[in-house]
């Protein structure tokens, strides 16, 4: 009897141990499945500059109305858009300018001025372009014939122009247009000269040299 019941014990101790292999070999099989996802939506927004003149995207007008003296004109440059700029560029817009005569007057022509349908003040006239205050980045005085700047494919970019983002930090334009200190420049009375000029505003990751 004794060896009937400790074969039986056995039995069953083998039976559990069998029976806690499974259910582990379960468990574990079971645990390696698990998981747990959380999710999150993703918005991307390039952001924006957005250059303006006098607080408008309007175009601004710059009138010289005589430059003997010279003549200076300042607008002031703000950044709307919520991206950093440093960099500006500079470029004359493709068909804009104009170099009129508009009358060739006695004084004109005793200067040389045998050109009645071609004003000399393009040749005469130097153009300053200033930005910023402290420090400033300059173009010119050169003459507006050899600026080169006519077309977007000549523009000038203008670096360490720091035009913050939201308006946050205003940033003088000054324009100075001037005749050069000679004994006589009466070749180009009554002569006159327009053009549009773009201003192009860049990110700091496009600032060119």
């Amino acid at each position: 009897m004794t060896d009937d019941k400790q074969l039986l014990t056995r039995r069953r101790m083998l039976g559990s141990v069998a029976t806690v292999g499974v259910a582990g070999a379960i468990g574990a099989n079971t645990w390696a499945q698990f998981r747990d996802d959380e999710r999150g939506n993703l918005n991307a927004t390039a952001g924006s500059i957005d250059l303006q003149v006098n607080g408008s995207d309007e175009t601004a007008q710059f009138d010289f109305p005589s430059i003997r003296n010279q003549g200076t004109q300042t607008a002031e440059l703000t950044n709307e858009g919520d991206l950093t700029s440093d960099s500006l560029g500079v470029f004359i817009t493709e068909g804009s300018f104009t170099n009129a005569e508009n009358d060739l007057i006695e004084p004109e022509a005793e200067a040389g001025d045998d050109t009645p349908d071609q004003g000399e003040l393009e040749d005469a006239a130097e153009l300053t372009i200033e930005i910023g205050n402290g420090p400033t980045a300059t173009l010119g005085p050169l003459p507006i014939n050899e600026m080169g700047l006519l077309g977007e494919d000549n523009i000038e970019y203008l670096n360490q122009i720091d035009i913050a983002p939201f308006g946050g930090a205003t940033v003088p334009l000054t324009l100075t247009m001037s005749l050069p200190d000679e004994e006589d420049n009466s070749d180009v009375m009554t002569d006159s000269i327009g053009f549009e000029l773009t201003l192009r505003l860049l990110r700091d990751e496009q600032t060119q040299g």
